[in-house]
């Protein structure tokens, strides 16, 4: 029971319920943990493809080169 008097429910597992079941809060940590992880190289494999594309003319245009001199 906590201090402002309400109650945290537990489920329990097994023949004759010794012990605690933790399998929902280890499939939500779990999930969050593989799809955290499957974001994360997605993200680093779209910006690896994007990073060896060629740049279009226009924005070519700007980048890089040398400044002519005066």
């Amino acid at each position: 029971q906590y201090d402002d008097g309400s109650k945290k429910t537990i489920a329990w597992g097994g023949g004759a319920c010794e012990k605690k079941d933790v399998s929902v809060p280890f499939m939500l940590f779990a999930g969050f943990g593989i799809a955290m992880t499957a974001l994360v190289f997605g993200a680093l494999g779209m910006l690896y493809s994007m990073g060896s594309a060629e740049l279009p003319k226009v924005l070519s245009a700007g980048v890089g080169g040398t400044r002519p001199t005066k």
